[in-house]
């Protein structure tokens, strides 16, 4: 493949890193306007084009000469079969954080914690639809108790790398992964709603919930009162003690505050919620709802 000239597109440098210690030839970036590629571009040192719309990164790749166009984090659905019927020698990859064909869609790694279902990262060639494609290279994560979403992030985008030059290893070849379809496959993209309060979860179904949108900007939404607040983690306490104080108070009554966590009942089991903000002002009680 010596020879072969890339374009790069997305909102990170990991696998863009990669590429360049490789010795790859990348041609052009083109990273998602005001993401954290574009920031990095100066650094890198590559000719680059900020993209902010699926027909300016459609029209760019039209118009280029190319052999294998990689994505990873791009966030536009890019018309494959007709940018192949115009550079039909090109391979067109990405790179997707999760273990495919399980969790397609635009938020695979808040989805892997909320459904407690295994993750990782894919290499796969491109197709029209959402993560489709045949696939090449994979890790899997498997899922444990504790996983957060600013973990899961961290590590998969460690394994991105590694896993784009196992697929550059094999020529971009498509792998076989008979078997897989047999198990039911989640594809997730977050919706309104999903990281607010619900009522009907219970107590592991809410930890997840927390640890699923625990990254600064998101945060789990719920409100006491008239007080809105956000919480960043969450746990069951399954010690005995728990059960004690936890099984005379109505489900999600607020038995205890301190610092930035609230204790609250839940069917005789006791959650805690930490990194609450604002931070609690005295002792809090009442009924957790939504917002």
């Amino acid at each position: 493949m010596n020879g072969e000239k890339y374009i790069y597109a997305g909102n990170r440098s990991t696998v863009l890193r990669r590429m360049i210690s490789l010795g790859l030839d990348v041609k052009h970036v083109l990273p998602t306007v005001g993401s954290w590629l574009e920031r990095e571009m100066p650094e890198l040192g590559l000719p680059f084009t900020p993209v902010a719309s699926k027909k300016q990164a459609t029209d760019f790749l039209v118009a280029e000469k190319f052999d294998v166009f990689v994505s990873t984090g791009f966030r536009y659905i890019l018309p494959v079969t007709q940018l192949r019927g115009i550079h039909p020698d090109a391979k067109f990859v990405n790179i997707h954080p999760s273990f495919l064909p399980d969790l397609r869609g635009a938020d695979p790694i808040p989805g892997a914690v909320l459904f407690g279902r295994d993750s990782g990262v894919t290499c796969h060639l491109m197709d029209d639809g959402i993560d489709t494609g045949a696939i090449v290279a994979q890790r899997k994560i498997p899922y444990f108790d504790g996983l957060d979403s600013k973990l899961l992030y961290k590590l998969c985008f460690k394994l991105e790398p590694d896993v784009f030059e196992e697929a550059w290893k094999l020529k971009f070849v498509p792998q076989s992964v008979a078997g897989r379809s047999e198990i039911k496959q989640v594809y997730y993209t977050c919706a309104a709603g999903d990281d607010v309060f619900h009522e009907s979860d219970d107590a592991e179904q809410l930890v997840r919930r927390v640890r699923a949108f625990n990254t600064p900007r998101r945060g789990f939404q719920f409100a006491l009162g008239e007080q809105k607040y956000r919480a960043f983690d969450a746990s069951v306490i399954s010690h005995e003690i728990g059960y004690d104080l936890a099984s005379s108070a109505e489900c999600w009554q607020v038995i205890e505050s301190y610092e930035d966590c609230l204790l609250l009942a839940k069917n005789k089991m006791l959650v805690k919620l930490s990194g609450v903000t604002p931070t609690p002002v005295g002792p809090l009680r009442g009924r957790m709802h939504t917002n």
